[in-house]
C-alpha cells in the first residue's frame, strides 16, 4: 500500500454502519488512514469540491439521495476518484449497474470483514494507479509519435493487416480515414524498381539475416509524384520464434535525396569546368596567365609556352621578366605595382622577346580577381601580339585625311569629340539628324550637340560619348532612345560611342555613330506585337496569355487576391469550317472576338489559345462574378447569328471556369483544369457553363488520346485510312512545268465509314510513336496503286504519270531503317523515282539536319524529288539551303492566308526572289481567295495550291488489302 495515510470519504447516513466500518479499517495493520464521514450525499459532493480524497466508501441508500443515483453523482463529481459502493442488498444487477455508472467495487454489508474491506480499497487503489499510468503511457506515445514527424505503421503478419498512422497516410497526401489496412496499400505504391529491393529488405530481417528492417526507396503520392522514404522496423516472434509482428516508422529523405544528387552534379560539374577551363586556355588564340594577391604568377597557358620559349617552371619563376625589352622594363614594373596596389584593371603595352629572338609588341589586359567576401586574390590576364598594328599605326596616321573623307560619305552620323567631350566633326549625316552645322557644333559641348531622352520616361539618357571617355571602352545606346535635333524634332535612332585612342593608349577622343532607326523601331514593335497576339483576331495569343496567367498566380499566391479563368471553346465552330471553308471560319472568329471584347473589362485578357478557343483572365474576381460573366458571354454568343453568303449559322459555347488562389499551381495545371471544365461542359450537352471541381480530369487528356491508339493501328492493320489528292497548279501558263502535280493527303474512316481528318488523328500517332508505320502505309500503299495500270488511282488526262508529293514526319526521317524501306519500295514496285516528291516541313529539316542530308542525298541518287513545306515559318539562318538538293519550297500558309498585310505580302516576296535566284520553284499554299490569287500573280510564284485552286478529293476508292504492313 502507501506509507502516507490514506484520505477516506465514508458517506453513510448509519452512524452503526460507519462506526462498524471504522473499527474494520482499524484492525488492519496495512493501512493507515484518516476517515471524513458524512450522513447524507449533498455534504460528501461539497466536500469532494473543497479537498482531496483518495477514495470514496458510498452507501445506495441515503436520505438525500437514493439508489444508482448516488453512483452517478458522486462519480461526475470526482470521475478520477476510486468509489467503492455499501449497500444492504445483495443484486448483482444492481451490481453490474453500479459498476458500469462509476463504481469500482460492490460490497454487501452483511458480508463485509476487516480483510475484505481492505482488500477491496487496495485492488480498487491498485487499478486506479495502473489505469493512470497506462493513459499517461498512451499520452506521452502519442506526442512522440505527433512530434517525431514520421510516418508509423504496425503490420499484423498473421492477419496481413496494416495500421498506417495519420502521418503516414498525410506524407502521401491522404486523409485520416483514407487508405484501408490492406498491405497492398504500401507495396502497390512502390516504386517498380525499388519494390524488389524493399521486399528483400523485409525478407531478409524476417529470417533473422538482420538485426532490424531499414531501407531506402521511392513511393508514389496521391499527385502520382514519387518521394524518397526511409523505412525502419523491428519483428516481434512468439515464444517458438514464429513472427507474428513487425512495426516501425517512414521519414520523408527527399530533400536528402536531393541534396545528394545537387552535390554529385555539382562535384561533375567542377572537374568539367576544370577541364574546359584548361582546354580553353591551351587552345585559346592569346595568351593567359593568372597571378596571386604578392604578384607571383601561378599559371601561363602553353600558347604564351610556345611563344617565349620557355617551360612552364621557368616561366613561373622570373622568365617574364627576363623576356621584357630592357628599355620597357622599369615601365612595365611600374604599371605592374600600381595595378597591384589598387587591385584596379590595366592594360599595358611593351616588348617581349619571342622563342626566335625578336621582340615583339604585346598588349597585356589584367582584372582583378575577387573571393566572394570581396578579398583581393589576384589578377587573371590576356597578352596579344599587336606588333603588326603598331607597325601599321604609322600608316593609319597618314590615312587619317582619307578617313575624314571616307566620314563625310558613310550612310550613318558620325560625331567625334576631343578628350574633354568638345565637338570635333559632325558628318553631314550627322549634321542633318542633330540640326547643328560642323562650323556650328565645333568646341561644342557634346551634350548639347547630341541630346537623347528615354522614349518611354521621357527623360535623358546618359550621352554615351561621355561615358566613352570616362570607361575607356565602346558604349552602347538604351535601344529606346530618342534623338531631340536644334529645332525639337524626335528621331529614334541606334548608336554606339568608342573611346579615341593615341599611340600610347591615351584616349584623345571619343566616335560617335549613330543613325535613324525609325523604320526599324517601327517594324520592332510590329514584329513585338505579332511575338505576343493572335494575328487573326488580334487577341492575345497562347503564349502571352501564359505568361499573364503565370503572374496572376504569383500575385494571387502573394498578396492573396482572388482572380478566375474561363476557358471557352465554340460548339459547331466545325460545322461553319467544313461547310464554307476556312475563310469563314476566320470571320466567325474575328465576329466572335468582337462580341466578347465588349462583354469584357478593359483590365481582363481575353486571349485565342488556338483554333476556336478562347481564354479569358478575370482578375479580382470571385467565383460567383466570374460564372455570371461566363453566362453572359455564352448567351451572348448563344444570341448570335453568323451569315456566310446565302447561309446562315447559329453557334454556342461551352465554357470551363477556375478560381485562382494562393493554392493554384503553375500555370499549366490552371489551364488543365480549365480545359477539363470546358470539356465537361460539352460532354454535358454543351452551351453551358462548368465550374471546375478537384479531381475533375479531361477525356481529351487522358481517354481519348489513348483510344485514338488503339483505332490507328487498326486503321494501319484493317486499311482504314484513305488516300485523297489536292491538285498542284502552275501559276503562269508560259511555265515549263510537269503536269499533272498532286500532293497525297490522308484521311481515316470510321466503322460507319466517315471521313475522320487528319488533325484528329496525327497528334495521337505522333504522341505514341506511329507516324512511321502510317508513312509507311501511305507510301506502300501509293506505289502499290502506281505499278498497277487497273489502279483507278489519279493520273494525268492524257494517261501521263503525274508527279506525287508525299509528306514525311520527323519520326521517319529519324529512322534509321526508312531509307532500306525506301530502297525496298523502289525494287518491289515499277514507279519512276522522277514522279515522286517526298515533303519535310522546315522545322523537321531544321532539327534532324543530318539525317535529312542523308535522306535527300539518296533520293536525289535515285531521281526523286524534294521539297520544304511550311518555309518561313521557323526564324533561323537560310544557310541551311545550301547544303540540300531542294526542287521545292512550298511557302507556310499563315503567309499566304495574310498575304494583304504588308508585311506578309514582303516575305512571300522574299521567298520567291530566294528561291529565283537558287533555282528553286515555288508553291503557295492555302490559296482560298481570288484576291489571294492576284497577289500571287503579282509576286511571281510557280505553283499555286488551295480551295480556290481544287479541293482534297479521294485518290482511289478502295485501298483493301493494299497498304497491309507484311
Amino acid at each position: 500500500m502507501t506509507d502516507e495515510a490514506l484520505k477516506i470519504l465514508l458517506v453513510e447516513d448509519s452512524m452503526a454502519d460507519a462506526e462498524l466500518l471504522e473499527e474494520f479499517l482499524l484492525c488492519s495493520s496495512e493501512i493507515c488512514f484518516e476517515l471524513v464521514h458524512v450522513r447524507i450525499l449533498q455534504d460528501a459532493l461539497d466536500r469532494l469540491s473543497r479537498e482531496q480524497f483518495d477514495i470514496v466508501l458510498l452507501d445506495l441508500s441515503l436520505p438525500d439521495r437514493q439508489g444508482l443515483e448516488t453512483v452517478k453523482d458522486t462519480h461526475a463529481a470526482a470521475p478520477q476518484l476510486p468509489l467503492v459502493v455499501l449497500t444492504g442488498l445483495k443484486d448483482e444487477d444492481m451490481a453490474l449497474q453500479a459498476v458500469r455508472a462509476g463504481a469500482q467495487d460492490y460490497l454487501i454489508k452483511g458480508e463485509i470483514t476487516p480483510v475484505l474491506l481492505v482488500r477491496s480499497i487496495r485492488f480498487c487503489l491498485e487499478r486506479t494507479q495502473l489505469l493512470d499510468r497506462l493513459r499517461h503511457s498512451e499520452e506521452r506515445y502519442a506526442l512522440a509519435v505527433r512530434g517525431a514527424n514520421d510516418g508509423i505503421w504496425d503490420w499484423n503478419l498473421e492477419a496481413q493487416t496494416v495500421y498506417f498512422s495519420p502521418r503516414w497516410k498525410s506524407m502521401l497526401g491522404y486523409g485520416e480515414d483514407e487508405l484501408d489496412d490492406e498491405i497492398a496499400q504500401w507495396f502497390d505504391r512502390v516504386h517498380p524498381d525499388d519494390l524488389p529491393g524493399l521486399k528483400a529488405a523485409i525478407s531478409d530481417h524476417l529470417s533473422g539475416e538482420t538485426e532490424d528492417l531499414q531501407c531506402e526507396y521511392r513511393i508514389r503520392d496521391r499527385h502520382g509524384h514519387y518521394l524518397w522514404m526511409l523505412v525502419r522496423g523491428l519483428v516481434l516472434q512468439t515464444e517458438n520464434g514464429t513472427p507474428y509482428r513487425m512495426a516501425g516508422s517512414q521519414t520523408d529523405i527527399t530533400e536528402r535525396k536531393r541534396s545528394e544528387q545537387e552535390k554529385i552534379e555539382l562535384i561533375a560539374s567542377l572537374q568539367e569546368s576544370e577541364t574546359r577551363f584548361r582546354s580553353m586556355a591551351d587552345t585559346a588564340p592569346v595568351f593567359l596567365w593568372l597571378s596571386d594577391p604578392e604578384g607571383v604568377y601561378t599559371f601561363f597557358n602553353q600558347p604564351w609556352l610556345n611563344f617565349t620559349g620557355l617551360s612552364l617552371a621557368e616561366a613561373l619563376k622570373d622568365g617574364w621578366e627576363a623576356i621584357v625589352h630592357p628599355e620597357d622594363r622599369e615601365r612595365f614594373w611600374q604599371l605592374y605595382h600600381e595595378a597591384y596596389a589598387q587591385s584596379d584593371r590595366f592594360r599595358r603595352k611593351y616588348r617581349v622577346r619571342r622563342s626566335d629572338g625578336e621582340y615583339r609588341w604585346v598588349l597585356d589586359t589584367g582584372v582583378p580577381r575577387f573571393h566572394e567576401n570581396g578579398e583581393f586574390v589576384g589578377y587573371i590576364g590576356s597578352c596579344i601580339d599587336i606588333t603588326e598594328i603598331e607597325q601599321l599605326q604609322q600608316d593609319l596616321d597618314r590615312e587619317k585625311e582619307l578617313a575624314q573623307v571616307t566620314l563625310r560619305s558613310i550612310g550613318d552620323a558620325v560625331l567625334v569629340t576631343d578628350a574633354l567631350g568638345k565637338v570635333q566633326l559632325l558628318n553631314p549625316v550627322a549634321e542633318m539628324l542633330t540640326g547643328w552645322s560642323n562650323e556650328e557644333a565645333q568646341t561644342q559641348c557634346v551634350d548639347r550637340v547630341f541630346q537623347i531622352i528615354d522614349e518611354a520616361t521621357r527623360q535623358p539618357l546618359a550621352n554615351p560619348a561621355d561615358l566613352a571617355l570616362r570607361q575607356g571602352e565602346i558604349v552602347t545606346l538604351s535601344q529606346q532612345a530618342i534623338l531631340v535635333d536644334l529645332q525639337g524634332r524626335e528621331y529614334p535612332i541606334g548608336d554606339s560611342a568608342a573611346p579615341i585612342r593615341d599611340r600610347d593608349g591615351a584616349i584623345v577622343g571619343a566616335v560617335l555613330v549613330f543613325h535613324d532607326a525609325t523604320e526599324q523601331r517601327t517594324r520592332a514593335r510590329q514584329l513585338s506585337w505579332q511575338a505576343s497576339h493572335d494575328p487573326l483576331t488580334g487577341l492575345v495569343n497562347r503564349t502571352e496569355f501564359n505568361s499573364r496567367l503565370e503572374r496572376a498566380i504569383e500575385r494571387a499566391k502573394r498578396e492573396g487576391h482572388q482572380h478566375a479563368l474561363c476557358y471557352l471553346d465554340l460548339d459547331r465552330f466545325k460545322i461553319v469550317n467544313d461547310t464554307c471553308g476556312h475563310l469563314a471560319g476566320d470571320e466567325l472568329l474575328r465576329q466572335v472576338t468582337g462580341l466578347l471584347e465588349t462583354r469584357v473589362r478593359k483590365t481582363d485578357t481575353l486571349a485565342r489559345l488556338g483554333g476556336d478557343e478562347f481564354g479569358l483572365l478575370l482578375y479580382d474576381c470571385c467565383v460567383k462574378r466570374a460564372l455570371e460573366i461566363a453566362d453572359d458571354l455564352r448567351k451572348t454568343i448563344e444570341h448570335f447569328r453568323f451569315a456566310w453568303h446565302d447561309k446562315i449559322f447559329s453557334i454556342g459555347a461551352s465554357i470551363g471556369v477556375v478560381t485562382i488562389d494562393d493554392r493554384s499551381d503553375r500555370a499549366s495545371s490552371v489551364l488543365k483544369a480549365a480545359d477539363a471544365a470546358c470539356y465537361t461542359a460539352k460532354n454535358e450537352g454543351r452551351n453551358r457553363v462548368h465550374l471546375y471541381q478537384f479531381g475533375e480530369t479531361s477525356d481529351r487528356d487522358e481517354g481519348t488520346e489513348t483510344q485514338w491508339f488503339s483505332r490507328i493501328v487498326n486503321a494501319i492493320d484493317g486499311d482504314r485510312f484513305r488516300l485523297y489528292v489536292q491538285e498542284i497548279v502552275p501559276l503562269m501558263s508560259t511555265e515549263n512545268v510537269r503536269q499533272p502535280y498532286y500532293e497525297i493527303l490522308l484521311r481515316m474512316v470510321d466503322e460507319r465509314d466517315r471521313s475522320i481528318p487528319p488533325m484528329a488523328f496525327i497528334p495521337a500517332a505522333e504522341r505514341y510513336n506511329l507516324m512511321p508505320e502510317v508513312d509507311r502505309w501511305v507510301i506502300r500503299t501509293l506505289f502499290a496503286c502506281l505499278a498497277d495500270p487497273q489502279s483507278p488511282i489519279a493520273r494525268g488526262s492524257a494517261g501521263e504519270m503525274p508527279l506525287y508529293s508525299i509528306n514525311v514526319s520527323s519520326a521517319s526521317v529519324d529512322d534509321d531503317d526508312f531509307i532500306g524501306f525506301l530502297q525496298e519500295m523502289f525494287r518491289r514496285y515499277p514507279i519512276a523515282p522522277d514522279s515522286i516528291c517526298f515533303e519535310l516541313t522546315e522545322t523537321t529539316t531544321l532539327t534532324h539536319m543530318a539525317q535529312t542530308i542523308a535522306l535527300t542525298r539518296f533520293l536525289k541518287q535515285i531521281g526523286c524529288h524534294f521539297a520544304i513545306d511550311n518555309f518561313g515559318s521557323s526564324i533561323s539562318s537560310l544557310s541551311y539551303l545550301k547544303y540540300l538538293p531542294i526542287d521545292y519550297l512550298k511557302i507556310d500558309g499563315n503567309f499566304i492566308k495574310n498575304i494583304s498585310d504588308p508585311l506578309s505580302f514582303s516575305i512571300v516576296e522574299a521567298i520567291v526572289r530566294l528561291g529565283q535566284v537558287m533555282g528553286i520553284q515555288t508553291i503557295a499554299q492555302l490559296v482560298e481567295t481570288p484576291h489571294i490569287l492576284e497577289k500571287l500573280e503579282v509576286i511571281g510564284v510557280n505553283y499555286v495550291q488551295g480551295y480556290q485552286i481544287a479541293t482534297p478529293r479521294p485518290a482511289i476508292a478502295n485501298v483493301e488489302g493494299v497498304g497491309r504492313r507484311e
